[in-house]
């Protein structure tokens, strides 16, 4: 064990250079804690930032002016209504007003450098907080009460080693106004209420959009795929699985970075709309060698960079991509995929700690007729009474539903494509946060088995019985007492004669399936198998990408 740690601290730094060297010029702005309902990043009551190396500040104006002020920690949120606050100083720069600032602290106010825009011409002022005439009182007579009006960011230093920041939440065109970079190259830990904390390469952009702190994060190309690919695929997974997977991540990013431009971003953290990004984590060194052998490598299709699309599972056949969405991808086209539902991989899904299911290969997901009714009223505006039926109308060629209809008896509505899933979604509440999520089904490649433990009989005077399966019906007939079948829908009398109707109502419905995720492009538990079975990187992107090339 000893050998191999001081292996890898041999290695490690290699790969460190390697990695920075091949990344030095390309860029992203990564939306953090973005919210995929809401379609915003600005989602934060508020956010604390440390860097053991120091994080200096800068206000990002027609030129970038870096501020005299470096922390280590700082707390950010939105400035409170109403917080009482007062002017003591005004000044062109910020060099005028922080000798100001840092006296009224040694004072002891609680004293902050403020950065407005307004039509004095003198932007920069130095705030304390307290009551107008207080402070007059202690020392400074034209003192008046600050105008605290519209959004506002404002920063403290946890350790009150310095005086505090606040400016304008954002420029009225939406751009951020505040910088923090870190002064070292370590990462910068994020944390906010409700929310994960994690530790972050690069530079942070910060806003404030209704009364709530938005976060930006700014860093080359090459660390941000090194925080998405051991948080998409498992760190010790197959070094050429993940070498698959860098590679992937690398091409959506590039051929998507002006997906998120109107919010100010190009990508979000979000896997449920980009890619899951959750920052930098030291520990996945088979993910740092994965993203620093591939450096810069991207697909091209035509010699363009491809959209690379990938998901957990296939099921055992992968999609074309116009039968889930609507554009047809030339490189995206479905094949077979048994690797992907192999018995050697399923024993390995058993295999894993604390995990007795096949999932994500197969899964079966059964709700009662109720939960059901209530999910469609609630995920997907649907209600056709007591649901009857849920019928396949057309499949893809790999198999999925791309038509589905449930009837009930108050109607029935079509479900199409993509929205099978969402539309049958569970809403789980986030115990921290209170934040309600959907959980999709795992994918649209099952077949639905309704579950009948009872039937219901319409007797005599129109009563209506529920009667076990297991029980013995009998109908009353000219002939006699008869034994009919539990499942049959209808019974006619011998002349044709529609005496009684017995009605079969699922009490629950099973949907039982295979594959997690859309189905289009690689399956990452594939190229997991794929890489135990020898295959390299570039074959696995071009089993599930035809006609494209590795560059």
């Amino acid at each position: 064990m000893k050998r191999t740690l001081k292996l890898l601290a041999a290695i490690l730094p290699l790969i460190l250079i390697s990695f920075g060297q091949a990344a030095a010029s390309q860029q992203v702005r990564i939306g953090l804690y973005f919210n995929s309902t809401s379609r915003t990043n600005a989602v934060l009551q508020s956010a604390s930032l440390s860097n053991t190396e120091g994080l200096s500040v800068s206000l990002l104006l027609t030129e970038t002016v870096r501020l005299p002020l470096t922390y280590t920690q700082v707390q950010i949120a939105p400035l409170a209504a109403g917080r009482n606050m007062v002017q003591i100083e005004a000044g062109r720069t910020p060099d005028e007003v922080l000798i100001a600032a840092r006296e009224a602290r040694s004072r002891g106010f609680i004293a902050y450098l403020v950065y407005r825009s307004d039509s004095s011409g003198l932007p920069y002022k130095a705030w304390v907080e307290g009551i107008p005439a207080t402070v007059r009182a202690l020392g400074y007579p034209t003192a008046f009460a600050a105008a605290t009006q519209g959004e506002l960011l404002i920063l403290n230093d946890p350790s009150m080693s310095d005086i505090g920041l606040i400016t304008d939440g954002r420029f009225p065109d939406g751009r951020s106004l505040l910088l923090l970079t870190p002064l070292g190259s370590r990462p910068t830990r994020i944390a906010a209420p409700g929310q994960f904390t994690r530790n972050y390469d690069g530079a942070f952009e910060l806003s404030v959009s209704n009364s709530r702190l938005a976060v930006v994060n700014i860093l080359d190309l090459e660390r941000y795929v090194l925080g998405v690919v051991p948080f998409e695929m498992s760190d010790s997974w197959p070094l050429e699985a993940l070498k698959a997977q860098a590679v992937a991540a690398r091409s959506y990013a590039l051929a998507n970075l002006n997906k998120h431009r109107a919010l100010g971003f190009s990508l979000c953290d979000s896997p449920g709309c980009c890619q899951k990004y959750a920052g930098f984590d030291e520990r996945f060194t088979n993910s740092l060698r994965a993203v620093s052998e591939t450096a810069g490598r991207v697909a091209r299709f035509n010699g363009r960079v491809s959209e690379l699309f990938y998901h957990s599972n296939s099921g055992g056949n992968t999609e074309n991509s116009e039968e889930v969405w609507a554009n047809r991808v030339e490189y995206a086209r479905a094949v077979s995929d048994p690797l992907s539902v192999s018995e050697t991989l399923v024993t390995h899904l058993l295999s894993r700690a604390n995990n007795n299911t096949a999932f994500p290969a197969r899964w079966v997901r059964t709700h009662q007729r109720e939960d059901l009714q209530s999910i469609l009223r609630t995920t997907a505006s649907l209600d056709v009474g007591t649901i009857l039926e849920i019928a396949s109308l057309a499949r893809s060629t790999g198999g999925r539903h791309t038509r589905l209809v449930v009837r009930g008896t108050a109607g029935e509505v079509l479900i199409e494509r993509h929205n099978i899933r969402s539309a049958f979604s569970l809403l789980r509440q986030n115990p921290e946060s209170g934040q309600i999520t959907r959980e999709p089904l795992p994918s649209t490649l099952f077949d639905v088995v309704p579950v009948h433990h009872a039937v219901h009989v319409a007797g005599a005077g129109g009563v209506v019985r529920e009667i076990p399966l297991n029980s013995a019906v009998y109908l009353s007939t000219a002939e006699g007492n008869k034994s009919i079948d539990t499942g049959t829908l209808d019974v006619h009398l011998s002349n044709g004669t529609l005496h009684r109707v017995v009605s079969r109502v699922p009490m629950a419905f099973s949907f039982q399936g295979r594959g997690w995720g859309h189905g289009v492009g690689m399956s990452q538990w594939g190229a997991f198998e794929k890489a135990r079975r020898g295959l390299n990187f570039e074959q696995i992107l071009r089993f599930y990408f035809q006609g494209i090339t590795i560059e």
